[in-house]
């Protein structure tokens, strides 16, 4: 039924994807939490980037300190 809760979110979606809107950083971080990826990956430039924010997001602490020691 439209006007409903799911379709206003829909709607909302495609207007994101289609770059229309652009959601502010707290709704951005809401849909990075449902999708399971970090908010950063929202902003990266390549799709590489976005693979390795993804990446290093599913990394325990121990291989992230790792890797913050081994680039600096």
């Amino acid at each position: 039924m439209p006007g409903t809760e799911e379709d206003s979110a829909s709607a909302k979606m495609n207007q994101y994807e289609q770059g229309i809107h652009i959601p502010k950083f707290p709704r951005l971080k809401d849909l990075a939490k449902a999708l399971k990826v970090p908010a950063a990956y929202f902003y990266a430039e390549s799709n590489e980037l976005a693979d390795l924010l993804y990446a290093y997001e599913k990394l325990s602490s121990p291989s992230k300190q790792a890797i913050a020691k081994l680039i600096k």
